[in-house]
């Protein structure tokens, strides 16, 4: 890294923000003329492990298209560490390949919900988020966190995206897709640019997220992310006695909550943030630690790389326990987080969700 960074404005970000709106849009394209090309094909067949995930065939198809696209695109004056889920993972790749240092980090989710996209059944999101790349050392150097020797291998963290991207990838029987960016204007003010896509020669269209201003979860969706067998019992355990706290009324005659296993953070973001969940909780890596189950079944940064957006949102977007998610931008951390659609919304749960895990055991970090 340069020994004096190049300090980027708000036109910078604005840029970039939209090079990876592009680059999401080429991916969803590239996957759609392999699958109308070769519609036999089997997506679901794996093509590696990697220590952050299993690779699907449908992942190699956005792999390359991701490679191709930084190669031909990416400009000379953002030199950047891309680090992609299933691209050299923690090390990532530089783009341009000559530069002699970077700038920015990006973190990329090529695909974020392979499994409901490779069975057709759901829409898949194309996630990025693009930080200063010495922003996580010059935060440990005015903290005393580190010795100055330990600060140049430092990635920035969630906290330090400034812009960042999402792109829907829609299954074969939808043409229209909903696409979004942001980038930081002023500091920690985003603007978001949202649009849908239909898919045919009709122009695109700008569209406006409203996350909802409900102020409890009656009659209203709250999901706790519970995908996988693995874990489950006890994220229900979570679930079941934080809304008996919010709504004593439960159990009721007729359901008051209502949950929806999307198996994407991207697709659970998007719910929030166009005003169809109210909550949406992934608590995943606190369970699967007191269980000793894989971290790699666990949600990862780049789950989380369009941050950015939410920010824009006005969505809250925090860790169980209210603080901001300082997960370095690498593939393989977990990282447990709680998005809530508006500020009274967190208000009122944050408390409620914080005494339910202490009461069930769950400690905050640094209190283990």
């Amino acid at each position: 890294m340069s020994k004096h960074p190049v300090r980027l404005g708000p036109e910078d970000w604005k840029r970039i923000a939209r090079l990876l709106f592009d680059l999401g849009s080429s991916i969803r394209e590239g996957i759609r003329e392999e699958r109308d090309r070769n519609p036999q094909a089997n997506s679901a067949a794996i093509h590696r492990v990697t220590s952050a995930d299993t690779i699907y065939q449908i992942d190699r198809i956005s792999e390359e298209v991701l490679i191709d696209w930084f190669e031909k695109n990416w400009p000379e004056e953002y030199p950047a560490d891309v680090i992609a889920e299933g691209l050299g993972d923690e090390t990532g790749e530089r783009f341009p390949r000559n530069a002699p240092e970077k700038i920015i980090t990006i973190l990329i989710d090529p695909i974020d919900g392979t499994r409901g996209l490779m069975y057709d059944k759901r829409s898949a999101w194309m996630l990025a988020g693009a930080a200063e790349a010495g922003a996580a050392e010059a935060g440990a150097a005015e903290a005393g966190a580190a010795e100055a020797g330990d600060q140049a291998d430092m990635l920035p963290t969630l906290a330090d995206l400034r812009a960042g991207a999402m792109i829907e990838i829609p299954t074969s029987r939808q043409q229209i897709s909903d696409s979004a960016c942001s980038w930081e204007t002023v500091p920690g003010v985003f603007h978001c640019e949202t649009i849908r896509d239909f898919g045919t020669a009709e122009k695109p269209q700008t569209i406006f997220l409203r996350p909802s201003r409900a102020t409890d979860l009656r009659h209203g969706f709250a999901s706790f992310a519970a995908y996988f067998p693995e874990g489950r019992e006890a994220i229900q355990e979570i679930e079941s006695t934080f809304l008996r706290k919010h709504l004593p009324e439960i159990p009721s005659a007729t359901p008051l909550v209502f949950t929806d296993q999307y198996i994407s953070s991207g697709g659970q973001l998007f719910e929030l943030l166009a005003g169809r969940d109210r909550l949406v909780a992934d608590l995943r890596p606190l369970v699967f630690a007191r269980l000793g189950l894989p971290e790699a079944l666990t949600c990862h940064p780049y789950d989380l790389a369009c941050l950015p957006i939410a920010r824009a949102s006005g969505c809250i977007i925090e860790d169980p326990w209210g603080n901001p998610l300082q997960s370095p931008l690498d593939t393989t951390s977990p990282v447990a987080w709680v998005g809530y659609a508006n500020k009274d919304l967190a208000r009122e749960l944050r408390p409620l969700l914080r005494k339910t895990l202490e009461e069930l055991g769950y400690s905050p970090p640094g209190n283990q």
